[in-house]
């Protein structure tokens, strides 16, 4: 990935450094799908502190606190970021200055194309935020906020990374598999074709597919998954 080779710098030195040091963590689709349909019913099971799971006679439980554990990214209260504009952010004004709204698709495209080190570091990690902690896609439009907070960035070091990644994962996962989805016990099975990105896909009883995206830093759902996996087999 061209983000990680970029940003090979030591870990104390950048907020996201842990994360790229790790090496051979690949997405389970399986295990993922296998245990949102074990997804707790929230009229019966609380969900407030954390999406519960019963897989076989256990209680399952993702709650913030074990993806910080899991992440090792900061927690805390989001502080106030200012727009980035031409007029108070070099970032915007150097690559993204056109009246045109920018995706980011552009913000890729940028960085690759960025000569200039030190830009290409700041770019780097709104492009690692974007694309794997919050697990955005190239059509949507940049947050132009997290330009502006690169601009310094022992800011962007300070910044609850973890809240604002574990908000997106959690919204993410309680919607996904919906209430017509989860009504079907048991999907056919079917050879399944491989496909990009964090992507699931069926084929219910009805004969129509079904798919849903999981958003945010859905590995750190995997790896709490772990130690409960000869229980969804």
């Amino acid at each position: 990935m061209a983000c990680k080779a970029k940003l090979m710098i030591p870990e104390d030195e950048n907020c996201f450094g842990h994360l790229l040091l790790i090496e051979d963590l690949k997405w389970n689709s399986q295990i993922v799908h296998g245990l949102l349909l074990r997804k707790a019913d929230p009229k019966t099971v609380t969900q407030v502190n954390g999406i519960k799971f019963i897989v076989g006679n256990k209680l399952i439980q993702f709650t913030a606190q074990q993806f910080c554990l899991i992440t090792g990214l900061r927690f805390g209260k989001l502080p106030f970021i200012p727009k980035a504009t031409n007029e108070n952010c070099s970032l915007k004004r150097k690559y993204f200055s056109s009246n045109k709204p920018a995706t980011l698709s552009d913000l890729h495209t940028a960085f690759i194309e960025c000569t200039d080190d030190e830009d290409a570091l700041k770019l780097g990690m709104v492009y690692f935020a974007n694309f794997v902690l919050l697990g955005t896609e190239k059509h949507v439009l940049i947050d132009m906020r997290y330009l502006k907070l690169a601009e310094d960035l022992e800011e962007f070091d300070k910044y609850p990374w973890g809240a604002v990644s574990y908000a997106m994962t959690n919204a993410s996962l309680l919607r996904a598999i919906c209430a017509e989805y989860q009504r079907v016990k048991v999907p056919q099975k079917r050879k399944m074709p491989k496909q990009r990105g964090k992507r699931a896909q069926t084929r219910m009883r009805s004969g129509r597919p079904r798919e849903y995206i999981i958003r945010g830093f859905g590995f750190a759902l995997q790896v709490n998954t772990y130690p409960a996996i000869k229980y969804l087999m």
